[in-house]
């Protein structure tokens, strides 16, 4: 089994004043963008979810393919992306 390309990315933005900022896109570059545009001290919990799509898991059953992850800080986010895609937000 090959390498399976993202087919979904959400992001959520939970702010220290109770705000979420939800994004759902299957475009990595719009997450990029609104990773870079919360301002760090204002934020307080990211949340990704990375959807690869239907696949048959080892009991010929179908299940979602996805990972996902809370991050405190943008440098972890960032670096699970990169682990989530096989190919990282800026390369």
């Amino acid at each position: 089994m090959g390498i399976i390309k993202p087919k979904k990315y959400q992001l959520k933005i939970f702010f220290n004043d109770g705000r979420m900022q939800r994004t759902s896109t299957k475009k990595q570059r719009r997450i990029s963008y609104k990773i870079q545009e919360a301002k760090k001290s204002e934020v307080q919990i990211y949340f990704i979810r990375v959807t690869y799509g239907v696949i048959i898991d080892a009991d010929d059953k179908k299940v979602i393919a996805k990972n996902e992850g809370e991050y405190l800080n943008k440098q972890n986010l960032i670096h699970a992306i990169k682990c989530f895609c096989e190919k990282g937000i800026n390369d």
